[in-house]
């Protein structure tokens, strides 16, 4: 039932409109139009209008450097969330979703502005002004390591190991804990999407995996990056790695980025020539695509979360009716 006919019905009877939720949806690089296609907005025009009002979220959603990027999305939410808490027409019930980078913003809110007493959310949350009472996030690239709620609620086993390693987001150290991960945070994420499911193992907060560590370093990287240059990023990262970075030709890196942006394996139109340890730049340049691209839904496992889509709506429908 729309929202609008529920109005007509309840002027019929002469009772008030019940208090109506809000959902608040953040899509991922690539997708500033908070109306734009993504998992985390088309989750939110398909819940029940009835219990809840879509709120999407503008943000520059922007590639490089993403760290500025996500922080403009946090400070969104963070501006819009009292607006609906502190209004007679809304419950103060929330609902936060995310897909990609926009899991980044979800989980920082929830994290950072929530649950932290220093946040600026947390005292309308101790208040009881607020309640988050579900978070759905897909392509989760903070998942707490072996927690994958929304996999399990729709149905789909949770990520497999990876090179011996339990799997999670790909911040590593800046993965959610356990603990901050409640029953109602749906994280959705399939087996080869290593911005979700990468190699981090059980305690990357403490102890990150050395398979893990390329690709949080260069996830890392691309979050406080200033330049918009993928050769500088592979240079520096190769620095910071032990290599010589004027060893690695420029028509390498370009060609190897080329290659794995274009499904050719990370070996299309690259010299075969010109560098000390080809197995190495390979690596390295399939972790910066891997680590910090975050390209646009449809590239591979991290563009394939329609199958979640019903269970999450009914999951978000079922929270809805349970708080009305």
């Amino acid at each position: 039932m729309s929202r609008d006919w529920l109005a007509l019905q309840c002027a019929y009877a002469g009772v008030a409109m019940p208090k109506q939720h809000v959902i608040i949806t953040v899509n991922g690089t690539g997708s500033p139009d908070p109306f734009g296609p993504g998992f985390a907005g088309e989750l939110g025009s398909q819940v029940d209008q009835e219990l809840f009002f879509w709120q999407p979220v503008g943000y520059p959603a922007a590639t490089f450097p993403m760290g500025p990027s996500v922080d403009q999305g946090v400070n969104e939410v963070v501006r819009l969330v009292p607006l609906y808490a502190l209004s007679p027409q809304w419950s103060g019930k929330v609902v936060l979703s995310g897909y990609s980078q926009g899991a980044l913003v979800a989980n920082k809110v929830w994290r950072d502005e929530i649950l932290s007493p220093s946040g600026r959310l947390h005292a309308l949350a101790q208040s009881g002004a607020i309640e988050v009472i579900g978070i759905v996030n897909f392509g989760d690239p903070m998942r707490a390591p072996g927690i994958c709620n929304g996999n399990v609620a729709a149905g789909f086993l949770i990520p497999a190991n990876l090179d011996g390693y339990v799997t999670g987001g790909i911040a590593g150290p800046g993965d959610l804990t356990p603990a901050q991960t409640p029953s109602f945070l749906m994280s959705c994420n399939n087996d080869g999407d290593l911005y979700g499911a990468a190699p981090v193992g059980t305690t990357p907060w403490t102890q990150q995996t050395g398979v893990g560590l390329d690709e949080t370093l260069i996830f890392n990287i691309v979050q406080n990056f200033d330049v918009a240059n993928i050769i500088a990023i592979v240079q520096e990262a190769a620095a910071i790695i032990g290599l010589n970075p004027g060893a690695i030709p420029t028509d390498l890196i370009t060609g190897l980025v080329r290659g794995v942006i274009t499904g050719g394996g990370g070996l299309s139109g690259v010299p075969s020539t010109g560098a000390t340890s080809i197995a190495h730049v390979v690596a390295l340049v399939e972790a910066l695509v891997n680590g910090g691209m975050f390209v646009a839904s449809g590239f591979g496992p991290h563009g394939d979360y329609e199958k979640f889509m019903p269970a999450m709506v009914g999951f978000v429908n079922s929270v809805g009716a349970a708080a009305a």
